[in-house]
């Protein structure tokens, strides 16, 4: 049987979409989303936040349940299977299976499921939710094409013709919260209290359509004047300073700081693309370089702030200088508060900052020997 949508009771005030997986054995007996083991928790979790459930479309990726053992991978085929499947063209002619949109190690998705993908879409555009929640690393990629839940979960993203086939897409485009699907959550307990916060930030984004960043200053690659124009503009008025640091290659690589939320630098000290690896031109602008940052981590008067920061502490009282005056550590703060959760700097960011999960955002992850957690 095929599992239908569960649709709001009011289609034009519908702020939240939910987008699961696939159905399960017992939603394929009654016919409807999320009423098995992982639907009951669903419903909780939803009525735990403040969420009701007949105000929001409740659908999933695919309608069928993927043989007995809920297996997903078999609506997918390989890359080596791919090459010999074929399809029937516009012209009716048989022609070789291409696709562009592969789900990790799933492969690519099989030609005759294309049409569950692209009635997914025409279910939200129906709706037209101020935010759709992603629940699990399916539906993530058919959302937006990304299908990495761990990177991405907790943080608004949005779909992309770039990642997207367009057909799929035909140029619409929603706010994306991905977390953990249900069933997940059944296997690992203390996933709840992650969804639970991830389903109080949807409540936050379903307010408006659009998302709006703050605009951010962030000065990337400094000269010695930059730093000293930084320091007046911002510095040495502040009363706090969040500072962070980058190890690799048994060396500080490189220290970024914050004077306050919409302003920050980033000072390097290594730089593959020079012909010595070295960021600085002369021993002379190195050493300048370097006492300006003794200058700013030295004052007492600043209350420092860190993530994981007796880690940037013994690094720079053993390259730099000793930092002093209060301290502050958000990843022993937010530890004293929520025990059970993460706590690494990528999870804080995901929690309690409505920014992209910015990690994920070069050609590739960052190598450092510092771990935020």
């Amino acid at each position: 049987m095929r599992v239908r949508a569960d649709w709001p009771l009011d289609k034009e005030k519908c702020k939240i979409a939910f987008v699961g997986e696939a159905p399960g054995r017992e939603e394929e007996e009654k016919g409807r989303p999320f009423i098995g083991r992982a639907g009951w928790l669903f419903n909780q979790m939803l009525s735990g936040v403040g969420i009701n459930r007949k105000d929001c479309l409740v659908t999933n990726v695919f309608q069928d349940r993927p043989g007995y053992d809920n297996n997903v991978g078999r609506f997918f085929v390989k890359k080596l299977e791919a090459r010999k499947l074929t399809v029937t063209s516009d012209s009716g002619e048989q022609v070789q299976f291409k696709s562009e949109f592969p789900f990790n190690t799933n492969g690519f998705l099989r030609p005759e499921r294309e049409s569950e993908v692209i009635r997914l879409w025409d279910e939200l555009e129906k709706v037209n939710p101020n935010i759709v929640v992603a629940l699990g690393a399916t539906a993530l990629w058919a959302l937006t094409g990304h299908n990495k839940i761990g990177d991405y979960r907790g943080s608004v993203v949005r779909a992309s013709d770039n990642l997207l086939p367009s057909k799929y897409v035909k140029g619409r485009q929603f706010k994306v919260i991905p977390t953990y699907h249900p069933a997940a959550v059944l296997r690992n307990w203390q996933y709840k209290p992650i969804v639970m916060a991830d389903l109080q930030k949807a409540i936050r984004e379903a307010q408006t359509k659009d998302k709006e960043y703050p605009d951010r200053q962030v000065w990337i690659y400094p000269t010695i004047d930059d730093m000293f124009l930084f320091q007046e503009k911002y510095i040495d008025n502040a009363k706090e300073l969040s500072y962070d640091i980058e190890t690799g290659f048994g060396m500080i690589t490189c220290v970024g700081f914050a004077p306050n939320p919409f302003v920050s630098i980033s000072i390097p000290f290594f730089d593959i693309s020079a012909p010595d690896y070295n960021y600085w031109k002369t021993l002379k602008e190195e050493v300048q370089a370097r006492r300006i940052i003794q200058h700013w981590l030295s004052d007492t008067k600043t209350t420092k702030i860190a993530q994981n920061g007796t880690y940037d502490i013994m690094w720079l009282d053993r390259d730099l200088t000793k930092v002093r005056g209060p301290i502050e550590d958000t990843m022993i703060m937010h530890h004293a508060l929520q025990p059970e959760l993460p706590k690494g700097l990528g999870f804080l960011g995901s929690l309690y900052a409505d920014e992209q999960a910015w990690k994920m955002l070069g050609k590739r992850k960052a190598k450092s020997e510092k771990q935020d957690e």
